[in-house]
């Protein structure tokens, strides 16, 4: 992803100067945004699972730090 950033900084600052086309630009942005699509999708397939991993372990709450009050009164 940082390397189509720069590709994208790149051809921008190429069409200010007239020296590629905005076709060209609107692509390489399409692809960064698939990049950065991918990567936030990956992110939360990653936590999805250590969720899941958590559960199944029975400490799910204790990983995220929380606490259950009881409110009951005996």
């Amino acid at each position: 992803m940082e390397l189509q950033q720069q590709n994208q900084d790149y051809l921008l600052a190429k069409l200010k100067y007239g020296l590629t086309s905005t076709f060209e630009v609107t692509t390489t942005q399409q692809d960064l945004d698939k990049a950065r699509l991918t990567l936030i999708q990956s992110k939360i397939g990653y936590l999805n699972a250590v969720t899941q991993l958590y559960a199944h372990m029975g400490v799910l709450l204790e990983k995220w730090e929380i606490q259950i009050k009881n409110t009951r009164r005996s």
